[in-house]
Order: C-alpha cells, then sequence, then structure tokens
C-alpha cells in the first residue's frame, strides 16, 4: 500500500483511498427521493384485502395481498401439478438447491500442474 501512497486518481484523490462522504461521484445510484422496486412490492403485499375468500376453506376473510399471491401459487402447483408452480413452493421454502461444481482435468482426470524454477547464477564483480 505504501507504493500506492504517491499515486493519485484523476479527481486528485490518493490510490488506495475509498470515497468519502463529502466526496462522491456524481450521477451514480439511485436518484434521491425514487423507491426501490422491491420496496414498493413490499408494501404492496402488506396491503389488506377485504373479504377475500380463502381458496382452501371457501370462506371469505381479510387477508394480505402476499398470503392470497401465495395461497394462489399453492393452489396451482397441487391441483393443476404446475411443475413450475411446485418447483417455485419448494424454493422459498427449502431455498434453492446448491448447484453442483466439478473441477477436473481433461477427461475427469487429475488437474495437471507445470512448476518451473529458474536458476540464474550471477559471477560476483570485483571492487
Amino acid at each position: 500500500m505504501k507504493e500506492n501512497a504517491a499515486k493519485t486518481r484523476p479527481d486528485g484523490m490518493p490510490v488506495g483511498v475509498p470515497f468519502t462522504a463529502e466526496n462522491q461521484p456524481e450521477g451514480r445510484g439511485r436518484p434521491k427521493g425514487s423507491v426501490s422496486p422491491k420496496a414498493e412490492l413490499q408494501k404492496l403485499l402488506t396491503i389488506v384485502l377485504k373479504g377475500e375468500v380463502n381458496p382452501l376453506t371457501d370462506l371469505p376473510e381479510d387477508m394480505p395481498a402476499g398470503r392470497k399471491v401465495a395461497l394462489n401459487l399453492l393452489l396451482k402447483a397441487v391441483a393443476d401439478n404446475d411443475l413450475n408452480a411446485i418447483k417455485q413452493v419448494f424454493e422459498n421454502i427449502d431455498g434453492k438447491p446448491a448447484q453442483a461444481v466439478s473441477i477436473a482435468g481433461t477427461d475427469g482426470g487429475p488437474i495437471e500442474t507445470v512448476t518451473t524454477i529458474n536458476l540464474n547464477f550471477v559471477k560476483p564483480t570485483e571492487r
């Protein structure tokens, strides 16, 4: 890090120094006052729908929009045997399965490595 201390970025800040609260790049990030789509969806899913019919009990009840979405997804998975809906239900319960990664050499064999050692003999100069 000491060798970077003398270098500077185009904005005059030293290399390797993070931006400060006062020195931020222009035009970066979400504009002030805007709301993320995720936050908007979370708000909408908490809205209580009055008198919705619960598809499991066939009785009217007040339920959040998120519960209605989850119930409809579950019914699509169970009643319609929709594989995409089934997959979505299990991924939301258990999480996505881990991706299998295989690291191997040619034809599944071991990874071949090459180690090179260079020896340079230098004749000392006489003083």
